[in-house]
């Protein structure tokens, strides 16, 4: 994804280290879900965790960690110079 990111801000005119560096970053917000890794569905599995219960932990840790993803990408990195 990062390839196309970059070539998506050249296109665009923008610096491509920003939306580089937002995808770099939102992969590693897989571990929310039990499919993000192996290591993940382990502990879904083995703590016997329901998903759809484990949802109102996720969401807003997921929304909290895109916000302060995008501030500090922007404030980082400005998309236009």
């Amino acid at each position: 994804m990062t390839s196309i990111a970059a070539s998506a801000a050249l296109a665009a005119g923008m610096d491509p280290r920003s939306l580089m560096a937002a995808c770099m970053i939102s992969g590693f917000y897989a571990f929310c879900f039990p499919s993000g890794s192996v290591t993940c569905a382990f502990a879904f599995s083995l703590g016997n965790y329901n998903p759809i219960k484990f949802l109102k932990y996720t969401l807003p840790l997921l929304a909290i960690m895109i916000i302060v993803t995008s501030v500090t990408v922007y404030i980082a990195f400005p998309p236009f110079p």
